[in-house]
């Protein structure tokens, strides 16, 4: 069989609720077309650090309740307790790295657990 006849990039944030809706859609494609397409991950983190409590209206409260709306809405497996404080996804973006750079293929097993 000849190689994949489709590259395609997925960017994504692991903290990102948008995100991890994707996945399902995604893992349809991954079936339709299986080795056809071959995938690339990019993950980024849009923080280094977590914003400081309330900064532009955020609290760990209006998180969890934004969270309550996804997992109503469309089903995703959100905890909608509040959190104990708020936190950033870089250190998450590095762990899929380097799940890739130690074995090739488990930074979407990596995604998926932290998402």
């Amino acid at each position: 069989m000849p190689g994949p006849v489709i590259r395609a990039t997925l960017y994504t944030d692991p903290g990102c609720p948008w995100a991890y809706s994707a996945l399902p859609a995604l893992r349809v494609l991954e079936w339709r077309y299986a080795d056809q397409i071959e995938w690339r991950l990019v993950v980024i983190g849009l923080r280094e650090t977590p914003p400081p409590e309330g900064e532009g209206g955020r609290t760990a409260t209006t998180y969890a309740l934004g969270w309550m709306d996804f997992r109503d809405r469309f089903g995703m497996p959100f905890a909608i307790a509040p959190k104990a404080r708020l936190s950033a996804t870089a250190r998450a973006c590095r762990a899929i790295v380097a799940a890739r750079l130690m074995e090739p293929g488990s930074e979407w097993a990596v995604l998926r657990s932290i998402g």
